[in-house]
């Protein structure tokens, strides 16, 4: 519902060749509740002086949401404390061993690569970009016995619109603990299978997954 329409950037040349038949393109800006203005953490330099976000250079990474200072940024519903919490009481309802995180991009990948990954028990959980993955949700997720893999790196994101985005979150990913491999046959290979875990209530596992979540933060500062 936030998304917003924009026109990429083009020439004299292209505009005059192509009239209106440039495609828009639909991003979905962050809500700021801060200045970010003095971070460095957009790939793209979106970030007014002195506050707010320029949308002709925001392409909607979200990087920002989990990288700024704690709370000027507003997290994402979809990958933030909401959604994990939903991939976590999916996976043990289930059974299912742990989460892939994979662009909704690639997700053609899990047909065209289905024997390597066909020996993982992992749920599908398609994202806009690797970008949109807050490290310190994954690893509360991990504490909580759910496996998180990221299908992420050079030969998936490279050639996307956001790809300085997607190879900066894989390297912050993989840097903070969180498994981040192009491979889906490494994905498999780190199937559980037999495993148990606590059984949590949808309101117990958002307390923990808070409360860890909020502890890997401090272990980063």
């Amino acid at each position: 519902r936030r998304a917003r329409r924009r026109r990429p950037a083009v020439t004299r040349r292209q505009l005059l060749r192509r009239a209106f038949l440039v495609a828009p393109e639909y991003i979905i800006p962050p809500v700021l509740h801060g200045d970010c203005s003095g971070s460095s953490v957009c790939p793209y330099q979106a970030f007014r002086r002195g506050g707010g976000v320029d949308l002709a250079r925001c392409r909607g990474c979200m990087l920002c949401s989990h990288q700024c200072p704690r709370g000027r940024v507003e997290e994402p519903r979809w990958t933030g404390l909401p959604g994990i919490v939903y991939a976590y009481s999916y996976v043990a309802r289930h059974g299912l061993d742990g989460v892939l995180f994979i662009c909704r991009e690639r997700l053609g990948d899990l047909d065209s690569k289905a024997v390597e990954a066909s020996p993982a028990r992992l749920l599908p959980f398609h994202v806009p970009c690797a970008a949109w993955l807050d490290p310190a949700l994954l690893l509360a997720l991990e504490r909580l016995g759910v496996h998180v893999h990221v299908y992420a790196g050079q030969g998936v994101c490279g050639g996307c619109r956001l790809e300085r985005a997607g190879l900066r979150a894989a390297r912050l990913l993989g840097e903070r603990g969180v498994e981040v491999s192009e491979s889906l046959t490494g994905a498999s290979m780190y199937a559980y299978t037999g495993y148990s875990r606590q059984p949590l209530s949808v309101e117990e596992a958002a307390e923990r997954i808070r409360e860890l979540a909020e502890e890997a933060r401090r272990g980063e500062s």
